[in-house]
């Protein structure tokens, strides 16, 4: 109300409060494999802006929705909306998971008879999944610790563990 020389006048203004945009990142898991990364992903609005930070430091060029990772740290995403509202995530915590170790024991001599095998193990985690390759082909069937090798060539393993990181064995030569 404004009042003047004994007169007043009455005006009303409408205020439109804009609710502040959401901010949250999601990603299938908090850690990554070494050599390994993993996607995070910001709230889907077609009208949001995005940037990215590492440890409270803006990524540069990082103004997607996505944002693949290969470093540990501490990651939030800063969401504007179209009227300017600015909101910044929690933080998503990304941590580094080894990956597990990987030898082949010969069980035996490494030469025998034609007709003869020579029994292989993988030194590893025991309760993990295994994949072993002759010559860089999979062997289908030979999904276990213990394998018996069946005819010459360069044998390896890959091993994933629970985490699902994954390493693969040096050769062994039969």
């Amino acid at each position: 109300t404004l009042t003047a020389n004994s007169c007043s006048k009455t005006d009303t203004v409408r205020v439109r409060i804009n609710p502040l945009p959401t901010a949250n990142i999601t990603a299938p898991r908090n850690y990554i494999c070494v050599g390994d990364s993993v996607l995070l992903t910001a709230d889907t609005f077609p009208k949001y802006a995005y940037q990215w930070r590492l440890n409270t430091n803006a990524i540069s060029g990082a103004t997607s929705r996505f944002l693949q990772v290969k470093a540990i740290g501490n990651y939030d995403v800063v969401a504007t909306d179209s009227n300017g509202c600015v909101r910044t995530s929690t933080v998503f915590n990304i941590t580094s998971k080894p990956n597990p170790s990987t030898k082949i024991d010969t069980l035996g001599p490494v030469s025998v008879c034609l007709g003869g095998s020579i029994a292989l193990r993988a030194d590893t985690l025991a309760k993990a999944r295994f994949q072993w390759f002759k010559n860089g082909t999979p062997l289908s069937s030979d999904t276990n610790r213990f394998i018996s090798a069946l005819s010459a060539g360069n044998y390896t393993y890959k091993v994933i563990d629970s985490n699902g990181c994954s390493s693969i064995s040096q050769p062994t030569t039969v």
